[in-house]
């Protein structure tokens, strides 16, 4: 699967639910990202457009979740660095389940029901330069993981009852579900296709860290 700027833009703009008359704003956001060699596979010759992969794609929209939670996005993209593994296993877990079935009848912008979704967390910790002594380490790279959601209730019985102060997550679960209601030209072979090639992009980075 290759995907346009645009095409990359528009998608994770539908998943954001960005209004039309802040999508310039948006595309500086995410040129922003891509300004801090986030995704350096990412090249243009001189004359030729960028392509982009379906993990491209995936990534992105998980840097902007971490952003939704409060993450600069230069610390957004260390966390996702940090632990590339978490994300592919959370990536693999999420996308090995195929497209929710009502997801292929569902209009675009419209949520659907997804069983036993997959997180990621962390400790967004935003004020970590802040404390005295300032901290020595980023917190949200720390405490960065994934989980489903029989273990997110179980941690959270664990995490607050020991004192934990905060903790922050999303459903990886439904950001592929909505990136893949606004993929371009969406047919349910075309969801099924970006389901596919996020867990086959996730696959190599699991086992290689398993080895």
């Amino acid at each position: 699967m290759q995907l346009s700027f645009a095409q990359v833009e528009g998608a994770l703009a539908g998943a954001h639910s960005i209004s039309a008359d802040r999508r310039s704003a948006f595309r500086h956001r995410l040129k922003h990202v891509q300004r801090l060699n986030f995704l350096p596979g990412i090249n243009t010759g001189r004359g030729r457009a960028a392509t982009y992969s379906a993990s491209d794609l995936f990534l992105l929209g998980v840097v902007l979740e971490l952003n939704q939670l409060g993450l600069t996005p230069e610390r957004a993209i260390g966390v996702v660095q940090d632990d590339m593994h978490a994300v592919a296993m959370a990536a693999h877990m999420a996308a090995s389940k195929g497209v929710p079935p009502a997801l292929t009848e569902t209009a675009q912008g419209e949520s659907t029901r997804i069983e036993n979704p997959i997180f990621l967390y962390c400790d967004p910790h935003n004020l970590n330069d802040l404390t005295d002594p300032p901290d020595q380490v980023d917190w949200a790279s720390q405490t960065f993981f994934y989980a489903g959601l029989g273990q997110i209730l179980e941690s959270f019985r664990e995490w607050f009852t020991h004192g934990v102060p905060r903790m922050s997550f999303f459903s990886v679960s439904t950001l592929l579900a909505r990136l893949a209601i606004w993929l371009p030209s969406t047919t349910e072979e075309r969801m099924s296709d970006f389901y596919a090639a996020v867990a086959a992009w996730a696959d190599p980075i699991i086992h290689a860290q398993e080895d």
